[in-house]
């Protein structure tokens, strides 16, 4: 006798959010169900309203961003740049990372992170 397969549903869910008094919000990937144990990777679906900033960022990890709506002015490790959706980033470990929604609508953004 063979055994048939079920498709599991892909979807990723969610852990409680996080938010800031500065517009921002963090919305954590609930990875547990979805990946195999020991994966190092980490990721959120963040996003910040009109007006509002995430606070300076630093740490020993490596990261990745990807807009998905939105702009601002990114500041990374000193030198400020527009981002916008579409736009792809990748910061290395150890650098200072903020950005600023000086838009009208609000910036979303994915973010994924793993260990250096």
């Amino acid at each position: 006798m063979s055994e048939t397969l079920q498709a599991r549903d892909p979807r990723v869910g969610f852990m409680p959010a996080e938010t800031s008094d500065t517009g921002m919000r963090v919305d954590p990937f609930d990875l547990a169900a979805a990946v195999p144990a020991g994966v190092p990777f980490k990721g959120s679906y963040w996003t910040v309203e009109a007006g509002g900033s995430s606070p300076v960022d630093v740490h020993g990890v490596h990261e990745m961003w990807l807009v998905a709506q939105g702009a601002g002015e990114l500041l990374y490790d000193g030198l400020a740049m527009r981002i916008q959706a579409g736009d792809v980033m990748y910061f290395e470990p150890h650098k200072t990372h903020e950005v600023r929604n000086d838009g009208t609508a609000t910036l979303a953004v994915f973010s994924v992170w793993w260990p250096s």
